[in-house]
């Protein structure tokens, strides 16, 4: 059983195009898991929101004051929801998967091995994000990539058997209570763990990440060299 799971929570300065973001990835989501199961490949869909008063209606609610960020710890919470004997795959709610790369993923969920995690690069796209997910040209990833994955390392989704992370001392919460850096950190202890690292290249599935600041040209959103500290 793969276990897809999207994280939801606002911060107070965007809340507006968070709660946009995740009604239409939420929604992509459930379709994409709805076209697995039809194809015999056991999966769930799974929100979680942890914002402070519930907004989406047919999530699970897990409340956190306004303003904490603590991603790696709200992470370790979902992981621990689940089966050790399952996997999940650890979405950030502001991250889809076009259609056109749905059957390259059915793939890979279909041949999770017991010792591997699976990281994807993603995306970065400057668009119109009131436009249905399915009429963004898609065909041509390249021309919507505003900030692409930086190489070597990965965010926004992951693929793991869970009792690999568990193995691994799950997400650092202790250290990483801000913004950036959990995900590179878990990638690195698997290797370290003596687990297969495999990193699904951009041809074969490319998240895409929705932007999510109100002001377009925020520097911590946009400027790549703000990613520097998550290598």
């Amino acid at each position: 059983m793969m276990n897809f799971c999207m994280a939801f929570w606002t911060d107070g300065q965007e809340n507006s195009t968070r709660v946009r973001n995740v009604k239409l990835t939420w929604q992509y989501l459930k379709d994409m898991v709805s076209y697995m199961n039809a194809k015999g490949i056991a999966c769930s869909a799974n929100l979680f929101d942890f914002s402070p008063e519930k907004i989406i209606d047919d999530s699970t609610h897990i409340p956190y004051p306004l303003g904490v960020y603590k991603r790696a710890e709200k992470l370790n919470r979902i992981i621990d929801l689940f089966p050790d004997n399952e996997n999940i795959g650890l979405m950030d709610c502001d991250i889809f998967i076009h259609k056109s790369q749905w059957d390259n993923l059915a793939e890979i969920v279909n041949d999770v091995k017991s010792d591997s995690g699976y990281f994807f690069n993603f995306a970065k796209i400057e668009y119109n994000i009131t436009t249905p997910l399915d009429e963004i040209p898609i065909d041509t990833p390249h021309s919507l990539v505003f900030h692409k994955g930086y190489v070597g390392a990965f965010g926004g989704l992951c693929l793991c058997p869970i009792n690999v992370i568990q193995q691994c001392g799950g997400y650092d919460d202790k250290k990483f209570t801000t913004w950036g850096g959990e995900d590179g950190d878990l990638m690195i202890r698997f290797q370290k763990n003596g687990y297969h690292r495999v990193e699904i290249k951009e041809e074969t599935v490319l998240p895409f990440h929705l932007p999510h600041f109100e002001d377009r040209q925020s520097i911590l959103y946009y400027n790549g060299e703000e990613y520097v500290r998550n290598l």
